[in-house]
């Protein structure tokens, strides 16, 4: 594998975690108002009630009228009115049925908000107590909403931040393939100058380097070729006439008959 896709699978990876972790933390903040929210429309009904219960307490029909008018009107689990000596006078409750949820997504997603609590008064003395726990059906509808949404989100941000990293990666390693194509051409003998500077600093003091790195190799190659020919015409050809002499003439023929 190159560097080059090890690089983009470790932005990837740090990306997505980086990602995740904030979705995560706006599930979780998402779950804890939800259940705040609904405690408090629980205890809320339980002080309605239980004042509403505090005139008509002797009455025990009217109680339970009046409990069941509230459990039928809104979405609760459980309502219950105790005594003073702690047992029950009345309750209604119903199970927890939530359709259009995934039962895997209730059973690691765990929504249980406290019970809402009131004293009911009886002139002076306290007698009994009101239990109100909110149902959690359409709190669970809500989460699944919400997390749906932080999926839908999550699959698009990431997708973008993928491509983004891959663009910007790309870029940068653009200059840094450049830089190898220069080396490569001084083997060949051949001298390329990058006009393109990019513009992150360290990559540009990079390649500003390479650059007179470059310059300077052609320079000493030009000054070594130069030197070579001067030798040989100092060498091999006349000064005066700028013909070549004797010794060039018997080397050439040494080769000729050689090869």
């Amino acid at each position: 594998m190159s560097l080059f896709k090890q690089i983009q699978i470790l932005i990837a990876i740090l990306l997505l975690a980086t990602l995740s972790i904030v979705m995560k933390i706006n599930f979780d903040n998402a779950r804890e108002f939800t259940a705040h929210q609904l405690y408090n429309n629980s205890k809320n009904t339980a002080n309605v009630l239980a004042l509403s219960l505090s005139s008509r307490i002797s009455d025990i029909a009217m109680v339970e009228t009046t409990i069941n008018a509230m459990f039928d009107g809104g979405y609760y689990q459980d309502i219950t009115l105790l005594g003073s000596n702690g047992k029950t006078i009345y309750k209604r409750n119903q199970e927890v049925k939530v359709q259009n949820v995934p039962s895997v997504f209730i059973k690691f997603i765990k929504l249980d908000p406290p019970v809402a609590e009131a004293q009911v008064i009886k002139g002076w003395t306290i007698f009994g107590e009101l239990k109100v726990k909110g149902h959690t059906g359409d709190s669970y509808l809500r989460l699944w909403a919400v997390f749906k949404k932080l999926c839908f989100l999550f699959v698009i941000l990431g997708g973008l931040a993928i491509a983004t990293g891959h663009m910007i990666l790309k870029h940068i390693l653009k200059s840094l393939t450049k830089i190898q194509n220069q080396a490569e051409a001084i083997s060949r003998n051949e001298f390329i100058i990058n006009p393109d500077l990019p513009s992150a600093p360290e990559l540009k003091k990079v390649v500003k380097a390479m650059n007179t790195m470059v310059e300077k190799v052609k320079t000493i190659f030009h000054k070594q070729v130069q030197y070579i020919k001067d030798y040989n015409e100092l060498n091999y050809k006349d000064p005066e006439t700028k013909l070549y002499n004797r010794k060039y003439l018997i080397q050439s023929l040494n080769t000729f008959i050689n090869s």
